[in-house]
């Protein structure tokens, strides 16, 4: 994974972020784990997920989250790798809130 990792494109800000999304969005669509419930897409995408109590799928949902933070971790620059966030859904709203809300609103997006 790390060869494949070191190829994906990385983002560099307002300028090449719609292309960076597309890219992004493409190779997280491959992250699967055989008979998980959800993917990475429905993970990032699903306004709340379906609660859950077994382990399995709670193990598998872990995993394509964890696999789907690296990829994402691994295209961001330096300055924005001490983002805080805890899960790829909340990191994928992070970019969006951050890159592509302008003006204003991006003052009291984070609030």
């Amino acid at each position: 994974m790390a060869n494949f990792i070191a190829t994906l494109p990385k983002l560099t800000g307002l300028a090449n972020y719609p292309f960076w999304k597309i890219h992004i969005k493409s190779i997280l669509a491959l992250i699967t784990y055989s008979g998980a419930v959800f993917t990475v897409d429905d993970m990032l995408n699903a306004s709340v997920l379906p609660q859950t109590t077994n382990m399995d799928e709670i193990a598998k949902r872990n995993f394509l989250d964890s696999q789907a933070l690296t990829v994402l971790d691994s295209t961001l620059p330096d300055n924005l790798l001490m983002h805080g966030q805890l899960n790829a859904k909340a990191l994928w709203a992070h970019l969006q809130t951050l890159i592509e809300i302008c003006g204003p609103a991006l003052i009291f997006a984070d609030y």
